[in-house]
């Protein structure tokens, strides 16, 4: 089970940080400065209001829902990481779930405990399907769902600044996401265009996700082993700042 997938912090507002304290006060790694490092103008402020500014709160309610999904899984999660990095089993982590084992009346013993072995040896599997298919895939459908929903209100933006412009349906050889990019740049002269490593992120969670959605379950976590939950967040950050600089640099 790749425990470091389960890697997000929960992100608390500057309002929140100045009024409580407590274990997740501190926990901040999403950056929301650079927002307004690239409006000045009238346009730009309007993008601003209407289009990053809310879109980036949406992210960071993402975020702080899977960390508390995440958390709560591992909390619940018969299978735990040790002191010293190994994968253990903590049968009393099942039990406080499900209850404890019991032998049935006129059972002999030897049969009770062949019974309980296999019923934990199942929740072990189960819970193993949990962290390898669910989690990942949850997570990289939300993720991308975030963009293409941001993809989706910039294209509502834009309709008010460019009336005349009819943009074309998408390919369908492309994605979702690719397909929008392309008449961003096609239509729009809008620069805007993905780093190698944000555009393998993106690749690697579109492959988890279609896997997951068309139940290729038995590959969903290979784009996984070396992609995390906060890869996922964190590159939608990065997209999305991309994109306010790329519209920024366009209507400015």
């Amino acid at each position: 089970m790749n425990f470091n997938f389960f890697n997000l912090n929960y992100h608390v507002s500057q309002d929140i940080q100045s009024r409580f304290y407590g274990q997740n006060s501190e926990s901040r790694y999403l950056n929301d400065d650079w927002i307004f490092n690239h409006w000045t103008t009238d346009v730009e402020t309007i993008f601003l209001l209407q289009l990053i500014d809310t879109n980036f709160n949406n992210l960071l309610s993402l975020n702080n829902f899977l960390f508390a999904q995440h958390q709560d899984f591992l909390r619940r999660c018969p299978i735990k990481k040790s002191k010293s990095g190994e994968t253990v089993f903590d049968v009393n982590c099942l039990s406080s779930e499900i209850g404890e084992p019991i032998q049935y009346s006129g059972e002999e013993e030897e049969q009770a405990l062949e019974a309980i072995d296999e019923i934990f040896g199942d929740e072990i599997n189960r819970w193993e399907q949990y962290a390898e298919i669910y989690q990942p895939g949850f997570a990289a459908s939300s993720a991308l769902i975030y963009i293409e929903k941001l993809l989706i209100s910039t294209f509502k933006v834009l309709e008010d600044f460019e009336p005349s412009t009819k943009p074309r349906k998408r390919s369908t050889n492309m994605s979702i996401i690719d397909g929008k990019m392309d008449i961003l740049r096609t239509e729009y002269s809008i620069n805007f265009n993905l780093p190698s490593k944000l555009a393998k992120t993106f690749f690697a969670a579109r492959t988890a996700r279609n896997m997951f959605a068309h139940g290729d379950w038995e590959n969903v976590v290979k784009p996984f082993a070396e992609l995390t939950a906060r890869d996922l967040i964190e590159g939608a950050q990065d997209f999305t700042k991309l994109l306010s600089e790329a519209l920024s640099k366009r209507y400015a």
